[in-house]
């Protein structure tokens, strides 16, 4: 578990993604991942596995954060709803969103897909490295409903 700093009370990643990286020719690099860095690689960019594998790196992931959920950091009473953040890239199964509906799932939790809303399209954040860029291509990308005013949520 990793504790992540940041302008909210509390945040948590399950583990690394990626623990070193070595340049090859030709742009390429050879990738040493973590074992929850390389399930999360291969549903999002692998496309030489089945959608049906893929599906199984979602249960297996979304058990993974929930048992997290309910047993390392106990925080599962305070959660109500579980609200994916809208994708930046199209694609044939969204991961972000088989996640959240298997974790809210397995913590017996309602899903709220229209909470957070995108209105602006973004490019993706993963080669952006400085914060600033990366708020700046965030700013005024997403609204949220207000249903929730006043409630805690994680």
């Amino acid at each position: 578990m990793i504790t992540l700093k940041g302008n909210w009370k509390c945040g948590w990643a399950l583990d690394l993604h990626t623990l070193s990286s070595v340049s090859l020719r030709g742009g390429h690099f050879d990738n040493n991942r973590t074992k929850i860095g390389q399930m999360v690689y291969d549903l999002k960019y692998n496309n030489s596995i089945s959608n049906q594998d893929k599906i199984q790196l979602v249960e297996n992931l979304a058990f993974t954060a929930a048992n997290f959920l309910k047993n390392e950091i106990l925080v599962t009473p305070y959660i109500w709803v579980i609200a994916p953040v809208p994708s930046s890239k199209d694609r044939e199964l969204q991961p972000v969103y088989l996640l959240a509906d298997k974790i809210a799932y397995f913590l017996n939790r309602k899903i709220d897909g229209e909470y957070i809303k995108k209105i602006k399209n973004t490019n993706e954040l993963k080669s952006i490295e400085v914060l600033e860029e990366r708020q700046k291509i965030l700013d005024g990308a997403f609204i949220c409903d207000k249903r929730y005013k006043g409630k805690k949520y994680f």
